[in-house]
């Protein structure tokens, strides 16, 4: 449930769905989706829903006052959260022309991550902490 208080968040600081996703990397279906998992997990709404604009009610008030808390003690200030796994699947021309600087621009942006390169399958697999 962390993502979806994470995305709760950011539909508050954003004001909408939309805006949220926008900033976060998500549709606004996506977000909207996760905002019906929460509001379910949970039992009640978040949101008063009108049309296509959604108000935080007051328990979307309190919730959000909690949510920031708990996000607070999952991830101390300044900690990094982003990290994952990355696959590419290329042709073999693009395999020898554009990858090696594609992964040389990657590994500029993200020096922790690690890669596997197949030459065979054309493919390469980047993780990250």
């Amino acid at each position: 449930m962390l993502r979806e208080l994470r995305t709760f968040i950011a539909v508050a600081r954003h004001g909408t769905f939309a805006g949220a996703g926008t900033r976060i990397g998500l549709t606004q279906s996506a977000v909207s989706a996760q905002m019906q998992r929460l509001e379910a997990h949970l039992g009640f709404p978040l949101f008063d829903r009108t049309g296509r604009s959604a108000t935080l009610n007051k328990a979307g008030r309190k919730t959000l006052e909690l949510a920031d808390e708990l996000i607070a003690l999952y991830e101390p200030e300044g900690e990094d959260r982003r990290g994952g796994a990355l696959n590419i699947g290329t042709i073999t021309s693009a395999h020898a022309a554009l990858l090696p600087d594609a992964v040389g621009t990657f590994r500029q942006a993200w020096p922790t991550c690690r890669s596997i390169c197949s030459r065979r399958s054309m493919r390469a697999r980047w993780t990250w902490p």
